[in-house]
């Protein structure tokens, strides 16, 4: 997975998903928010035990794939970064996602 997408685009749709994981779940996984690449989308799925939130940004999709990753985490960093368009790439063995910016 290889995705290019403005940061506020970015920064806007993990806010939204952030709200539904949890801090303190049951189940570690319900941090997580799942990132999709699809042709010219990024969707961002999250969910707890009751309800779940999807959406999605208008991205340039290098290649696509799916993976799992801290939300509260992934956007912290987002908010950090300057008003750019940002990388996220899925390592080869899809155990590492990288976020790089500017």
């Amino acid at each position: 997975m290889e995705v290019l997408v403005h940061q506020t685009s970015l920064h806007h749709a993990l806010r939204l998903v952030g709200r539904v994981a949890p801090t303190r779940p049951a189940l570690p996984i319900l941090q997580n928010a799942l990132l999709e690449a699809e042709p010219d989308r990024l969707f961002i799925t999250a969910a707890d035990h009751e309800m779940a939130v999807v959406t999605s940004v208008a991205a340039e999709v290098h290649a696509t794939g799916r993976t799992t990753v801290r939300a509260r985490l992934l956007d912290d960093y987002v908010a950090a970064l300057p008003p750019e368009p940002v990388r996220l790439r899925l390592a080869d063995d899809a155990s590492r996602l990288r976020a790089s910016c500017g």
